[in-house]
């Protein structure tokens, strides 16, 4: 499944870097993205690794977002939490 997101970039955060339980190292950094109309509507999503370091784009760029959305179910907190995971970002698009 395809999902796309456009809009202007509101929000760069800076890149932070987690260890996993295996040892391995995962750079990821969160942009915020808002679309253009009457009642704007206004994204999160998260670039991993190569995404997240070579991402270059200024704030107040219009921006093509695809993406794919990641759940995972905590039992101990009996919570479900979402996640819309970039996997490519173009510069343009549709506003």
């Amino acid at each position: 499944m395809a999902l796309t997101f456009s809009g202007i970039l509101n929000t760069v955060k800076p890149m932070e870097t987690y260890q996993t339980k295996n040892g391995d190292s995962i750079k990821s950094r969160e942009v915020v993205i808002s679309t253009v109309e009457q009642y704007p509507q206004v994204a999160s999503f998260t670039l991993r690794n190569d995404l997240a370091e070579n991402f270059n784009l200024q704030e107040g760029t219009i921006v093509t977002v695809h993406f794919e959305l990641k759940g995972r179910y905590n039992q101990n907190a009996d919570r479900v939490f979402n996640e819309l995971r970039a996997w490519k970002i173009e510069k343009g698009g549709r506003v």
